[in-house]
């Protein structure tokens, strides 16, 4: 197995087993039965997620012309992602995510990002999980969760 195949293999494990944590995990508990209380979870995903490859702008062709190798094929393709609208679509391997999405519990925020232009991604992933930036170091996440708990 060439070093690049097996890094997309251990990146697609690790990315859909950090979305839901499988059944007992607390993704997985957030998104429950309880359909009358409304929840948000965030994931903050560290390290070298392609977001481009979890979620693939298919109808655009530059995505294809710039990632001849890696990107991943249009819906109904072999081995294509899985149809979100007519623009989107989930990479396969992430199937499993796909009945929250079908019944509107789950969504994307893709291409997000902070207006801070600081070059430092350490500093970037603090201001995103802390919503203070520009501030610095803090012990409180605008979630209202200590970083440390």
């Amino acid at each position: 197995m060439e070093r690049r195949d097996f890094l997309k293999q251990l990146t697609l494990v690790s990315t859909s087993g950090l979305l839901l944590l499988g059944g007992n995990g607390w993704a997985a508990r957030a998104i429950g039965d309880d359909k009358g209380r409304k929840r948000l979870v965030v994931v903050f995903l560290r390290g070298a997620v392609d977001g481009l490859n979890v979620v693939v702008p298919y109808s655009e062709s530059p995505y294809y012309i710039s990632r001849p190798t890696i990107a991943i094929p249009r819906p109904g393709e072999d081995g294509g992602a899985l149809r979100l609208d007519d623009h989107f679509g989930l990479h396969p391997a992430l199937s499993s995510i796909m009945p929250f999405w079908d019944e509107g519990t789950f969504a994307f925020v893709h291409a997000s990002g902070s207006p801070n232009s600081s070059r430092a991604h350490v500093d970037a992933q603090d201001y995103m999980e802390t919503a203070t930036p520009g501030y610095g170091k803090t012990t409180r996440s605008f979630t209202g969760c200590s970083k440390r708990d």
